[in-house]
């Protein structure tokens, strides 16, 4: 039926290509015509049997495969292939991004998102993760490109996640936790299919301290399409909860499907850190997690957290002074001040606070370590309190240059059209 429906170019031919594959996976020819439909590859008819056209769409289908797998290296590769015999295409281009991003390479893979936005400026797929990378990159202007990147989307396609989900990602990296929760929420209702909608809702969760929540919102993301990000997202949130056991049982998994991946690493030694008995075995994972991987900030972290933990302060800082240069987060600048302070390392630690300042002023644990330290280094200095709301003042000098935000009536249009003020959608 739905291949005589495409062959009459029915407009119904896409949907129920689409149940076929949903029935039978490795369906290749009705997964060729599905992707016709959605643009992902550049096949010239509705339905295309053999040929070039069928050989791309099959080596795609092969490469997502690879990617449901989190076989992301491999999948890099068949990528590549199918670009050196057909060209650069926008969708391919961008899921060879995300393979690098999934493979903590966030430089290679911003390349390819920029890359295959230029190919395609109307490109909707991979563009959640995109929007993910910018979220977690340190830049200046991080909030400004998930700002454009939201609006472009949304001007693309309201009806599509993607768009949604960036903008509750920006609205997150602005402290508005309810209203990005709320974004999430309409992502979801929007396309309950998204993986994405769900993993922005877990991820605004952990920010609001509500893992519960956090650890419902990943599974149901893991449930539509596991990646090595909806498995640190579960993890993540079992162990806010306590919840050690589940944790190991999921670490464990994706350990097994990518044995030799820093962040997979990462995971088992974080659940293990959390047990006396295993310190070491934990320390050993993650001191094997960085040498696989040196810009895994995530273990970077972890390592130093636990050798914080259990006294061995010169150890902790040995790992940050180490690690530190190729990851230059404002988290772990505050992190290192942290552990400098309990060391008695004052005058080394004001210093990674301001850093960590300059990197982020919305750095809050920073700014209240930084005047934390300045009361500890000067007792008997008279410390201002700001408006008489028993907040400190930040006293880090000199106000720290900024990208100029989008404007106020930027953002009260797209938080109206966000909240349904706009448009027809709900």
């Amino acid at each position: 039926m739905a291949r005589c429906a495409a062959l009459v170019e029915s407009p119904d031919a896409a949907e129920l290509y689409e149940e076929v594959v949903k029935l039978q996976p490795n369906a290749v020819e009705a997964y060729a015509f599905l992707n016709a439909a959605r643009g992902s590859v550049a096949v010239p008819t509705p339905y295309v049997a053999g040929g070039e056209a069928y050989g791309a769409v099959q080596g795609l289908a092969v490469a997502r495969s690879l990617v449901a797998r989190l076989a992301y290296a491999q999948a890099i590769d068949e990528i590549q292939r199918l670009v050196r015999r057909h060209g650069n295409v926008a969708s391919l281009v961008a899921l060879q991004a995300t393979c690098h991003y999934m493979l903590n390479d966030g430089r290679r893979a911003q390349a390819l998102y920029m890359k295959a936005r230029k190919l395609d400026p109307s490109l909707m797929v991979e563009m959640g993760t995109y929007a993910d990378l910018l979220r977690t990159t340190t830049t200046d202007d991080n909030e400004h490109k998930l700002y454009e990147l939201g609006s472009a989307l949304l001007q693309t396609d309201q009806t599509r996640a993607e768009g949604w989900t960036t903008m509750a990602r920006y609205l997150l990296l602005r402290g508005q936790l309810q209203e990005a929760l709320a974004i999430s929420w309409k992502a979801q209702a929007l396309a309950p299919g998204s993986a994405d909608a769900f993993y922005i809702e877990g991820v605004i969760q952990m920010a609001a301290v509500c893992p519960e929540e956090a650890a419902d919102a990943f599974l149901k993301a893991h449930m539509l399409a596991r990646n090595a990000l909806t498995y640190r997202g579960i993890v993540d949130a079992y162990l806010a909860c306590a919840r050690y056991k589940d944790a190991f049982v999921v670490a464990k998994e994706a350990a097994e499907l990518m044995p030799a991946h820093a962040q997979t690493l990462t995971m088992v030694g974080k659940v293990l850190s959390h047990s006396a008995d295993t310190h070491e075995k934990a320390a050993e994972l993650l001191r094997m997690a960085l040498r696989e991987d040196r810009r895994c900030a995530d273990a970077v972290d972890a390592l130093a957290s636990l050798y914080a933990a259990t006294g061995r302060h010169d150890e902790a800082i040995a790992v940050m002074d180490e690690f530190l240069a190729e990851n230059p987060s404002d988290a772990l600048h505050a992190k290192l001040a942290d552990i400098l302070t309990l060391a008695d390392q004052l005058p080394r630690a004001a210093e990674n606070y301001a850093v960590a300042l300059d990197i982020n002023p919305g750095n809050e644990r920073a700014r209240v370590g930084l005047n934390r330290v300045d009361r500890l280094m000067n007792p008997d200095a008279q410390h201002l309190q700001d408006g008489g709301n028993g907040e400190e003042e930040d006293e880090i000098g000199e106000p720290i240059d900024e990208p100029l935000p989008p404007s106020d009536q930027d953002d009260e249009m797209m938080l109206a059209m966000m909240r349904g003020e706009q448009g027809d959608i709900l």
